[in-house]
């Protein structure tokens, strides 16, 4: 069985946008009690799944590069895709024509967590996954999925799924550490609908693209 998340006109994705350091990033895992594991990817054949240290340690390198350029952050980026999961049990794999490596898939809906990217285009300040302009992380949760059992022709709504829980639950403990993120332009204070905390803050007032762009972390 398998399934495919985000269907339904209007009822795609949960999403969540904020932008922590690597220890608060650490303890509201460590909190989720989740898995950590990329599923619909290609890994090595005696992965089993990613400790949250590691994580976390893909995550700092994630933050030193986008304080270099655009390229260094979008060469650190790929080490920050990940799924979050309740337990190993129902993630599947299959090999690959590559023996060295399998497939994995999961069997109910998992959390995405992927880099967080905005766009300034001179006037508006929105979110753009064509843009190289890094800024935290991005949480994602399908709100409705179809299953492989049915022949995708049935939606079921993700409510009562404990990753959905999962996912509320670390919405939260993100709330309660962090603030709204504002930035100014020469011509207003843009609001993108990201949390913050004052580490980050202080940390990426130094972000490249806030400075080729004129633009101020407040």
């Amino acid at each position: 069985m398998s399934y495919f998340g985000g269907l339904g006109a209007g009822r795609g994705w949960l999403k969540y946008l904020f932008f922590v350091g690597p220890e608060v990033l650490r303890d509201v895992l460590d909190a989720s009690r989740s898995v950590l594991v990329p599923t619909n990817r290609r890994v090595d054949a005696d992965y089993v799944s990613t400790s949250v240290s590691e994580y976390v340690d893909a995550y700092n390198r994630f933050l030193a590069a986008i304080l270099v350029s655009p390229k260094e952050a979008a060469r650190a980026s790929s080490e920050v895709f990940i799924g979050l999961a309740e337990t190993l049990e129902k993630i599947s794999s299959k090999p690959c024509p590559d023996t060295r490596f399998k497939l994995l898939s999961s069997d109910e809906p998992v959390i995405s967590l992927s880099p967080s990217v905005l766009h300034y285009d001179g006037t508006k300040l929105r979110t753009d996954t064509m843009s190289s302009f890094y800024f935290g992380l991005e949480m994602n949760f399908p709100r409705v999925i179809s299953l492989g059992r049915d022949n995708h022709e049935i939606l079921y709504d993700t409510a009562e799924f404990p990753t959905r829980r999962i996912f509320e639950d670390l919405k939260l403990r993100i709330q309660s550490v962090t603030d709204p993120c504002k930035i100014r332009s020469p011509s207003r204070i843009h609001r993108p609908p990201i949390r913050i905390t004052d580490e980050m803050r202080e940390l990426m007032r130094e972000h490249p693209c806030l400075k080729q762009d004129n633009l101020e972390l407040l």
